[in-house]
């Protein structure tokens, strides 16, 4: 939030310039929804329109233009960003008025780790019982437990090539799940699985690797094994 303040309010921020008036502002960060829902009002007392539209994929998924898009917002105002966002995503979704897509995004991500924190878990669990893991991926892979995170984060745990440079952290799922449950809690929507996956990617940071791949928990799951 607080990056995202200083991009749009802060002394060289966007909101502080010189915008045509009834222009389109876009947050596109993962950030609270809190703030996106603060920073509508914001902009619309600068004569500006406005709506949420943050993403999903990587670094090398944005390069090749196929980001999925969460919009949130006025119907005609991301009708009108669809050409333009088309540019960077593959596909824009609308969940509602603004507030909506950021909502769904971090809703999103929480799930999306709980589900790297269950597959850091099962595989750890996997060579503990003398399993190989790089079956144990493909399997994982090809079960009912298959997903675009399994698949991915599975190779990576196997066989240990993570990524480089870093493209997701531990220390940026944390970052989000931390909004996601407060959402969630806002909402009075349970969070325990949210809370759990926190408390394991916490682990990362207990041997100074919050800032490594969040494919590497993997790695934190085995020292936390070898001091026992």
């Amino acid at each position: 939030d607080s990056a995202s303040r200083a991009c749009w309010v802060g002394p060289d921020g966007a909101l502080e310039g010189e915008l045509r008036q009834n222009a389109l502002a876009i947050e596109s960060s993962s950030v609270s929804r809190d703030w996106v829902l603060e920073l509508g009002s914001l902009a619309k007392a600068k004569g500006l329109k406005f709506m949420d539209c943050p993403v999903a994929g990587r670094p090398d998924v944005a390069e090749s233009g196929e980001l999925a898009l969460f919009a949130g917002g006025r119907v005609e105002d991301v009708d009108l960003a669809r050409p333009t966002l088309g540019a960077i995503g593959r596909k824009l979704t609308h969940f509602g008025p603004l507030g909506a897509g950021i909502a769904f995004k971090l809703i999103y991500n929480v799930t999306g780790t709980v589900q790297v924190a269950a597959l850091a878990e099962g595989m750890h669990a996997c060579e503990q019982a003398g399993i190989d893991i790089k079956v144990a991926a493909q399997a994982f892979e090809d079960g009912a437990t298959g997903s675009p995170h399994v698949t991915r984060h599975s190779k990576y745990m196997a066989y240990e090539t993570h990524e480089d440079p870093v493209q997701f952290s531990g220390n940026n799922r944390i970052k989000d799940l931390t909004y996601g449950i407060k959402l969630m809690n806002k909402l009075d929507s349970q969070a325990v699985l949210g809370y759990a996956a926190r408390d394991v990617f916490a682990q990362m940071n207990d041997f100074g690797m919050g800032d490594l791949n969040d494919s590497e928990l993997i790695d934190t799951l085995r020292k936390q094994h070898s001091r026992k």
